[in-house]
């Protein structure tokens, strides 16, 4: 990346004027910068603490491998913009305190993933790899192009 795209893409000022109408961080530097790896293993246990919200990846909603779950964090962020927005009006109390309590739990999921890791076996599948059932099913599959058998070893 060129220095001057890495500075044009750090330039905050277009943001900062499109949302000032609704919440104006002011000139005081941040309190904290907090980065890190995205969390894996489901929702995380603290994700919120006072006037603050985690949601989507940094929550743990997502999974960073495979994305699974970007349409459910992407409907929690929604709906959490929207208590924060409602919360910056007055209308409800800090989200931290009561939106929380609506956060995924993927306890279907999460239990899924355990009898998958502790139950699933390849017993069955590997005593048939060596049928010739499944060498033909292999010579449709890697050799369909003229169906017929694998070439003579």
């Amino acid at each position: 990346m060129s220095r001057r795209s890495a500075t044009a893409a750090l330039r905050l000022d277009p943001l900062l004027r499109k949302i000032a109408s609704v919440v104006s961080p002011g000139d005081a530097p941040p309190v904290a910068v907090r980065a890190g790896m995205i969390p894996c293993g489901g929702v995380l246990p603290v994700v919120a603490r006072e006037r603050a919200l985690l949601v989507g990846d940094a929550a743990g909603m997502v999974s960073p491998v495979t994305a699974g779950g970007i349409h459910t964090a992407l409907q929690h962020g929604e709906r959490a913009g929207e208590a924060v927005a409602r919360f910056v009006r007055g209308e409800v109390g800090d989200p931290a305190t009561w939106f929380v309590r609506n956060y995924p739990r993927f306890l279907l999921k999460r239990s899924l993933r355990w009898a998958f890791d502790n139950f699933q076996s390849d017993w069955m599948f590997n005593h048939l790899l060596g049928t010739p059932q499944m060498r033909r099913m292999a010579e449709l599959i890697y050799f369909h192009r003229k169906g017929g058998p694998l070439p003579k070893d």
